[in-house]
């Protein structure tokens, strides 16, 4: 939000912009991601908590802890 301009979030007060927009702009230009199939749930989850636990402590702070 403090990266908005005026006009942005006089939009957003008035329902002329929608943030949904700007949180979809913001993901498809500042993020990425990759992924792997795996064969089964278990094997998902799995591969899932060890890169938790590697990432702890890395400043990843933003993760989804869940």
């Amino acid at each position: 939000m403090s990266k908005l301009s005026i006009d942005q979030m006089k939009g957003f007060y008035s329902g002329e912009y929608s943030l949904d927009d700007a949180i979809k702009e913001f993901v498809r230009s500042k993020l990425s991601y990759r992924y792997l199939v795996v064969a089964d749930d278990p094997t998902a989850r799995a591969l899932e908590q060890y890169g938790l636990e590697i990432a702890k402590g890395q400043r990843t702070e933003l993760l989804n802890w869940v």
